[in-house]
């Protein structure tokens, strides 16, 4: 179901194309019968789904990822348009749902549907991040390899602004790899977070802010 499903849907094939495919290989299934399945599953299936996605929207910490994908005319037809594939998740419980957009602009489906959240957002790329940004009631994160990569990648554009970044970020981790080599409770990793780790993040965040404004152009991320 899962393979029509995606076959359909996000390869843009037809019902028939499909339906000769699956004949071809032994599985004589009609057109209309193929059709009328899938449609049924999915009407019975969408109340847990509806469910599904409420109470992910509905957890205080959601993790965001979208993908762009080719809206064809057909299968392997001409590219009409970029489509979203959404995937949010509740970090705390692993919940996940996944919404198939369609539409032109994707901050519309991120304004629609993070709009009442007032979660902590954490995104795995920038672009994620970027259409939620102007959502006052989110707090954005992101997480520190990406950050890392783009200093990294910087090195040879300006060598002294990625290096002074990369100090700041391994002294971060370096708090971090002690922790997971120790069995700390929750309380003490929070307190040696605190104590050891988010003053890197602050001195790292000012670097920025005031490297920003007073270097012009340096490494990418900036």
């Amino acid at each position: 179901l899962a393979d029509v499903l995606l076959r359909r849907y996000a390869n843009g094939q037809s019902w028939s194309e499909i339906s000769s495919d699956l004949s071809s290989r032994g599985l004589i299934i009609k057109e209309s019968l193929l059709r009328s399945v899938c449609m049924k599953l999915g009407h019975k299936m969408w109340p847990l789904y509806s469910h599904l996605l409420s109470k992910v929207l509905s957890s205080r910490y959601i993790q965001i990822d979208d993908d762009s994908f080719d809206l064809r005319s057909g299968f392997l037809g001409s590219v009409e348009r970029m489509g979203s594939l959404w995937c949010l998740a509740d970090v705390a419980c692993r919940n996940a749902a996944f919404i198939y957009d369609m539409s032109i602009n994707p901050k519309i489906v991120a304004l629609s549907l993070l709009k009442d959240s007032n979660a902590i957002v954490q995104g795995n790329c920038y672009d994620s991040l970027e259409l939620c940004e102007g959502l006052g009631n989110l707090y954005l994160a992101a997480f520190w390899k990406p950050i890392k990569e783009k200093f990294q990648a910087a090195i040879n554009e300006n060598n002294n602004l990625a290096s002074d970044a990369l100090f700041m970020i391994d002294a971060v981790y370096s708090v971090e790899k002690r922790l997971e080599k120790m069995e700390y409770d929750v309380n003490s990793r929070k307190a040696i977070r605190e104590r050891e780790a988010y003053p890197w993040i602050r001195k790292l965040e000012n670097w920025m802010a005031v490297t920003v404004s007073t270097a012009g152009i340096g490494p990418r991320l900036l």
